[in-house]
């Protein structure tokens, strides 16, 4: 009887085996299809980042192209001492006609910078000399920024935005306009900060081996 409980015990565990594998062979069947279209999805958003940040991406370099192409406004004006001085200008002389003038916002672009948002974490760390050192090299980096596209958008004269506003605001032809409209016609700050992060973009390609 014990010898007959045996067999009858290993033919019933042989046959249920065989039954389990071919139960586990269907659904590796089955499912590979989806295994394989999850690990396809998997690549996407390691070759494109996460859908949320791909379509960010995208949207900035929409935003990005807009900012460059927008057209801005050209007229020749004067400038005396008490409109401005030197220290107010980055390129060009305001003693001179001011051909085509253009202005932007410094504490814009400052913020605009990687340096800055790690100041801002360093103080709110109270780590105040990694602050000011930050902010330092957030400076030097608005300056590489403008002086970039200064050149590469051949501008004849540029000033701070605080400056430039006012003198057109007293301009016969401007009169009656507001400052949001004089600034879409003639800040560059946008611009500025499009045109470094499209260069930006095309070095970190260059150094990826992208043509």
């Amino acid at each position: 009887m014990l010898s007959r409980f045996s067999f009858d015990s290993g033919k019933r565990f042989h046959s249920g085996g065989r039954w389990l594998i071919i139960a586990l062979a269907v659904a590796i069947a089955i499912c590979l299809p989806f295994l394989a279209d999850a690990k396809d999805r998997k690549q996407a958003i390691n070759d494109k980042g996460p859908p949320a940040a791909a379509d960010a991406k995208e949207k900035k370099t929409k935003q990005n192209a807009l900012a460059l192409d927008r057209k801005m406004e050209e007229v020749t004006i004067a400038a005396t001492d008490a409109d401005m001085t030197m220290v107010d200008v980055y390129v060009g002389d305001f003693t001179k006609p001011i051909v085509n003038p253009r202005c932007l916002d410094v504490s814009t672009l400052i913020a605009a910078t990687p340096e800055a948002k790690e100041a801002a974490k360093a103080k709110m760390n109270g780590s105040i000399g990694k602050y000011w050192i930050l902010l330092s090299k957030a400076s030097d980096r608005v300056e590489r920024w403008t002086k970039d596209f200064i050149e590469a958008r051949k501008i004849s004269f540029l000033c701070k935005r605080e400056k430039l506003i006012p003198l057109l605001l007293k301009q016969e032809q401007y009169k009656g306009k507001s400052e949001e409209e004089l600034i879409a016609g003639f800040d560059v700050t946008d611009q500025i900060i499009a045109f470094s992060s499209a260069k930006s973009a095309n070095e970190s390609k260059e150094d990826e081996g992208f043509p």
